[in-house]
């Protein structure tokens, strides 16, 4: 039987508090490598901006970096963003001056138990500036392929069916310098309970020209062998009654010459905000 659901956009709610676990397993020239984050993140819609929240986890490190350390506490103390989407639909970061006049206002604080190391903690602040306030990185988080940006994945205001696919469009940023679009391929998995859950597959365009520039980028020749799989697929939870999302899972395998990684993230509501 086919089932057919329009999407509406998400209504404007209370805020909503998310715990996100990204987990990855890599193998690269028989170097086994694991990494665990988990983070949280709240999440406040309202008609022109989006207020979000960063909670982070403290990081364990085995050694001590001062300039690293710097750049947490940084983090930690200038962790709301006020987001909104510009004419192209691409979601800008528009609160910087506040945060850098934050920076400006506490920064003895950052000094204050740091003898001799003040010139650490001023890289620390300098590096700080220049990737958050200075450059995009904070856009290209929510606009490519990290955990928190399948929570602003353009999923609203459109049909979903089970035996039809939805195309939604999706950026790679961390196989090239350059951004490789890819397609996520929807479907209906069920409707029940006052829930629509949706899953998910990658399609890849033009995989041969993505192969001749990694074969560039790692110095291969055109005749050598140069393995390459990419395979993406999950699903969304979303709750009917408001139309926010309640739920995220994310599987993600990538094979790059002799490097190979599983990529796992989970995104789950905290507390009774859907209830």
């Amino acid at each position: 039987m086919s089932e057919i659901y329009y999407l509406e956009k998400e209504k404007n709610i209370e805020k909503i508090s998310y715990n996100i676990i990204d987990e990855l397993e890599k193998i690269e020239d028989d170097k086994h490598y694991n990494m665990k984050i988990n983070l949280k993140a709240e999440i406040e819609k309202l008609d022109q901006v989006i207020k979000l929240k960063m909670l982070n986890e403290d990081k364990d490190r085995c050694v001590n970096n001062v300039i690293l350390d710097t750049y947490d506490n940084l983090e930690r103390d200038n962790n709301e963003y006020i987001l909104k989407y510009d004419k192209k639909n691409n979601l800008k970061f528009i609160n910087r001056h506040e945060i850098e006049q934050n920076i400006e206002q506490n920064l003895f604080k950052y000094f204050k138990y740091s003898q001799g190391h003040y010139k650490e903690v001023h890289n620390g602040i300098l590096l700080y500036k220049q990737i958050m306030l200075e450059s995009e990185y904070f856009e290209n988080l929510l606009a490519r392929d990290s955990s928190i940006s399948y929570l602003f994945l353009d999923i609203y205001e459109k049909e979903y069916s089970n035996n039809k696919k939805t195309n939604i469009r999706m950026n790679i940023g961390n196989i090239l310098k350059e951004i490789i679009p890819v397609i996520l391929e929807f479907n209906i998995e069920e409707m029940r309970n006052g829930e629509l859950k949706l899953t998910f597959n990658l399609k890849l365009k033009e995989k041969n020209l993505l192969i001749s520039k990694l074969k560039d980028f790692y110095e291969k020749k055109i005749y050598e062998k140069f393995e390459f799989k990419i395979e993406e697929n999950g699903y969304y939870v979303i709750n009917l009654k408001n139309k926010s999302i309640k739920e995220i899972y994310v599987e993600k395998e990538l094979v790059l010459d002799t490097s190979k990684s599983l990529r796992k993230i989970r995104i789950n509501t905290i507390g009774e905000h859907l209830l």
